[in-house]
């Protein structure tokens, strides 16, 4: 057991947070000139709809990942922000080498599952899935199982331990599935399973959490993490 940390959640803006940024940044304007401007249905081509939909394509549940909703620029920003939130913090858990296994398995599970059961007819509908709210799921369940008892504020002002925000996530995905039974709420679901096992898989390791790879940290039992906006020392962000 690790000692209670009290993490007040701020973008620290490494040089692998900054790049991740900027690429998806690029995409977006990219295919939002290709598909307002010239007319290329990048939707349409690129999102991963239904196996029945006449507009499939076997490329589609990679691709997906790196399309957005044209008419949901908020959204999407959002999005980045949360990314800029969660990638420092599971990289600083995991390593860089870790957290890209982290989210390969997620990436595994979340589409071979889906793409199994959406052959069988048990999810589909007529929406597509595309964006990064499958990735978004892998980084909380890393940061919740890496710190589970951390303190996030939320909202700057509501603690909760980082745990529980892990496991709280993927109820609510699993009453999403079960409500819609559509791709987006399939991928994102066994996205987080596939998380959750990755990080649980060398449970019977004690120096399990920090290991992922090669930078990892370990969280010291005797520190409180307190992450402050901007701050930075010759290690990183400025911790107390």
């Amino acid at each position: 057991m690790y000692g209670q940390q009290r993490v007040v959640m701020g973008p620290q803006l490494t040089p692998f947070t900054k790049q991740v940024l900027m690429v998806l940044a690029g995409l977006y304007v990219a295919q939002l000139l290709l598909e307002n401007w010239i007319g290329i249905p990048m939707l349409r081509t690129f999102a991963w709809w239904s196996i029945d939909s006449p507009t499939f394509g076997p490329w589609q549940p990679l691709t997906a990942f790196l399309i957005n909703n044209p008419s949901e620029p908020i959204w999407v920003v959002v999005q980045w922000v949360v990314l800029a939130f969660f990638i420092p913090p599971a990289e600083m858990a995991l390593g860089r080498r870790g957290l890209f296994e982290a989210l390969t398995w997620a990436a595994i599970g979340g589409i071979g599952v889906t793409l199994a059961l959406n052959t069988l007819g048990a999810v589909g509908g007529p929406t597509p899935y595309l964006g990064m709210s499958a990735v978004l799921e892998a980084l909380i369940v890393v940061f919740g199982l890496s710190r589970p008892n951390a303190q996030i504020l939320i909202f700057f002002v509501l603690p909760i331990r980082a745990a529980w925000v892990a496991w709280g996530s993927g109820l609510l995905t699993f009453l999403y599935f079960l409500s819609s039974r559509d791709i987006v709420s399939s991928v994102s679901l066994f996205a987080w399973g596939a998380t959750v096992a990755y990080m649980y898989r060398g449970r019977l390791n004690p120096q399990f959490f920090g290991r992922g790879g090669r930078g990892a940290r370990k969280p010291s039992s005797s520190r409180r993490f307190d992450v402050i906006d901007g701050g930075r020392d010759d290690d990183g962000p400025i911790y107390h």
